[in-house]
């Protein structure tokens, strides 16, 4: 499966999470993580993780949060197509640095993630991301 029909998986494993009640979402991409599924690739599955650290960061559990981003992170170092990923990736790891109140790795992260999108204008986000890691940047 080419790399635009595993996003189109995901973003359709997506809406099936957010129909979840926010608890029940962390045991859902558990298991989609753990489906063995021949057809998804490195950056899909980097983008499930990043999901998966997000209820986490929803519920703020900052340790739980900050294995699975990194989980993804080491998804991501094993494929050339990194895209939109990587921009969540470090929009994601300014959100860390804002937890922690490590200002100047916020900027940083916030402001690599913003750099990346201007410089890719083709990116998969959705306009809400985009506005998203422009206000953080700002």
């Amino acid at each position: 499966m080419p790399l635009e029909q595993g996003k189109e998986h995901f973003h359709h494993l997506e809406q099936q999470a957010k129909s979840l009640p926010a608890e029940e979402q962390k045991s859902f991409w558990k298991q989609q993580i753990h489906r063995e599924n021949v057809n998804r690739t490195d950056a899909v599955r980097a983008l499930m993780y990043y999901r998966l650290a997000g209820t986490y960061y929803n519920s703020g559990e900052l340790d739980s949060l900050k294995f699975y981003m990194q989980k993804a992170w080491d998804k991501l170092q094993l494929t050339s197509e990194k895209g939109e990923a990587e921009v969540l990736l470090n929009y994601g790891e300014g959100n860390i640095a804002t937890i922690e109140g490590n200002i100047h790795q916020e900027n940083y992260y916030f402001n690599l993630a913003a750099q990346q999108i201007v410089s890719d204008p083709l990116l998969d986000l959705t306009a809400i991301q985009k506005a998203s890691i422009f206000m953080a940047t700002a």
